[in-house]
């Protein structure tokens, strides 16, 4: 993996300033979508199965951003930014078996005896393909991502004592263009190698999409005494179109959302801030959906307030996510399988809710040693508010009141360090509970996602007054459990890790 980026900037008068900014990135790596069998990430965690050698990712990004900024006034600013990304990727991994079990259902189930053994085997390379329906899948999917735009905003601020505003207006075009080129070989397990069984190259996938947007909103900012109130409104126009070789070309459609939202901050003292908000949730439905489709629409609502004295601070917020229609995108990293990935599904009503508090509070020593210790805490609660059945692998069959998957019900962190102007050492513990595998009800089964605590440390010591020597440590109690049994079998913790270092600073 490499990484460059390279910025710059010319004032070429008082209040005006161009920047330029260029990036590129490479990866090459040995990525694939197939995880392990129950009973293999209790034994081996961090094994890779025979079936999943030929696993590459390659691709290259491209950036380049030119942005123009001027301050003609002190009431009024101007920023247009034009830019430019191109991303080419190339995954070659196991899509499936010719004819046999779906991946993710095989190694959820750990089958340990029948047909479901002997394709589990395949996979580990301890068994031969004796028959075309035990040929192994090894797709790639070519892909080129073109996205290009420009974005303008211009501020007009009147300031004040006891009233003042600060109004925002802003303007974007933006095209998304992305090349999909998906092709299929049949192989063979043969003494543990992946050999091609000869068969000609299939084509899955060869199409074009493109999507054009316009968007254009307005924000203000209105302060009278303690009271800030924050309306705005955005327009966002999209059209769409697809081109596909294999399955057939999706006509241009063009959808516009209006997307209203206003908020609310008080601050009664300066210790204490009260706030509120209600806006709307958009996502667009993507270029040669089923005319079914519909765009993923809610209203998204939180309420809290924030509270700091000195060495104690305290936030407390509550949400509320009432979706009209929540949506479902197929991908090879959600599990879906080749003939589902790109696809978009309606998921019904459903709500997401609850509250999130986050505390710190420093305690004094002598000879200018501090403990800060900072906890955040979570609670999430979904709902699904209509019963139906979806092709989505994540949905599945839904009743009403199930929860959605991969949402865990309490999640939280803590953290104390031991600090002084020499250097500082911290303990922490991230901690969440299980979650569902696929829609549907608490507790979690053996199926879903175990709860999980993972035990972090990091110290850092100043050598000098620009050298630094740190020294940091993940999952401490090397820790072995399932986070994720999407795209295709279980997905371990990442194994205990060291890592020592030093920094250089200016």
């Amino acid at each position: 993996h490499g990484e460059a980026m390279l910025k710059g900037y010319w004032k070429p008068a008082a209040g005006h300033k161009l920047e330029l900014k260029g990036g590129y990135s490479r990866e090459v790596s040995n990525e694939t979508y197939l995880g392990l069998s129950a009973s293999d990430v209790e034994s081996t965690p961090y094994r890779r199965y025979a079936a999943s050698a030929l696993g590459r990712m390659d691709f290259h990004r491209t950036q380049a951003e030119l942005a123009w900024s001027a301050k003609p006034s002190a009431a009024l600013q101007a920023r247009t930014v034009a830019y430019h990304h191109y991303l080419t990727r190339s995954w070659t991994k196991l899509n499936g078996f010719a004819d046999g079990p779906d991946l993710h259902e095989l190694l959820q189930s750990d089958p340990s005896g029948g047909q479901g053994a002997v394709f589990l085997a395949i996979l580990r390379g301890e068994e031969d393909s004796q028959s075309p329906g035990q040929q192994l899948l090894i797709g790639t999917n070519d892909r080129r991502f073109h996205s290009a735009g420009v974005q303008s905003t211009v501020a007009w601020t009147v300031p004040g004592e006891r009233v003042s505003s600060r109004l925002e207006l802003g303007l974007r075009l933006h095209q998304d263009l992305v090349w999909r080129l998906h092709t299929e070989d049949a192989f063979e397990m043969r003494s543990g190698e992946l050999v091609d069984a000869g068969a000609e190259t299939q084509v899955t996938r060869d199409s074009e999409a493109l999507a054009q947007a316009l968007a254009v909103h307005a924000h203000e900012e209105l302060r009278v005494g303690d009271v800030h109130l924050l309306p705005g409104a955005r327009l966002e126009v999209v059209r769409t179109e697809l081109v596909d070789a294999v399955e057939g070309t999706s006509g241009p459609l063009t959808r516009a959302a209006v997307l209203p939202g206003v908020g609310v901050l008080w601050t009664p003292s300066g210790a204490l801030d009260l706030f509120a908000g209600v806006h709307r949730g958009f996502s667009p439905v993507a270029p040669g959906q089923a005319a079914e489709v519909r765009p993923e629409l809610s209203w998204n609502s939180e309420a809290g307030l924030r509270w700091g004295t000195g060495q104690r601070q305290l936030e407390l917020v509550g949400f509320f996510t009432n979706y009209q229609n929540i949506t479902g995108q197929c991908t090879m990293s959600g599990g879906c399988g080749n003939e589902l990935v790109d696809q978009q599904f309606n998921g019904g009503q459903a709500w997401v809710y609850g509250g999130e508090a986050s505390g710190r509070y420093t305690v004094l020593l002598p000879i200018e040693l501090t403990i800060p210790i900072t906890a955040t805490y979570a609670y999430t609660a979904s709902r699904f508010r209509n019963s139906f059945e979806s092709d989505f692998p994540q949905f599945g069959s839904v009743k009403a009141g199930d929860s959605l998957p991969y949402v865990p019900e309490h999640q939280g962190q803590l953290r104390v360090t031991l600090a002084h102007p020499i250097g500082e050492l911290s303990l922490g513990a991230t901690a969440r509970s299980g979650m569902l595998d696929e829609a549907g009800a608490f507790p979690v089964s053996d199926l879903d996602l175990p709860a999980l605590v993972l035990v972090d440390a990091a110290g850092s010591v100043f050598v000098g007054e620009r050298w630094s020597v740190y020294a940091t440590g993940a999952n401490l109690t090397n820790r072995r459990t399932v986070t994720s049994w999407r795209p295709s079998g279980a997905r371990p913790t990442a194994p205990l890790q060291v890592m020592l270092g030093v920094k250089v600073g200016g």
